[in-house]
């Protein structure tokens, strides 16, 4: 009967020092593997996350704007509102003032026209 170690039948796996190696090469294979298939993940992870924070940046810088756009409307409003209420305050002078120089006799009416004029032009006048 013939050796199993000089047997050029096909056998069993043989344990000798080739065999090792093929089974450590094997072994860091299936590792190298596990790594790339981890690390495809986490920057799959990653990329998810990222797109995420991204998409909410834009959504509160959005979201800023708008309010920006409010705050600058309201604010317009406002100014508007109080350049009407000044604009107002000034014709109502100059109209009770025009018809206080209405209601005095001709002669007064002259000797008033300086203290009209000032009421009326004030602070324009001095500029000139």
């Amino acid at each position: 009967m013939a050796d199993a170690t000089t047997s050029d039948a096909p056998g069993p796996a043989a344990t000798g020092p080739s065999d090792s190696r093929i089974d450590a090469l094997r072994r860091v294979k299936e590792a190298e593997t596990r790594w790339n298939e981890k690390l495809e993940a986490l920057r799959a992870q990653n990329e998810a996350e990222l797109k995420r924070v991204h998409e909410e940046a834009e959504a509160k810088i959005r979201g800023a704007q708008a309010e920006a756009e409010r705050e600058r409307e309201a604010t317009v409003g406002a100014a508007r509102r109080e350049a009407d209420r000044e604009a107002e305050k000034i014709l109502a002078d100059g109209r009770l003032a025009a018809e206080q120089i209405r209601r005095l006799p001709p002669p007064d009416a002259n000797a008033l026209r300086p203290k009209l004029l000032q009421a009326l032009v004030g602070d324009f006048a001095e500029d000139a």
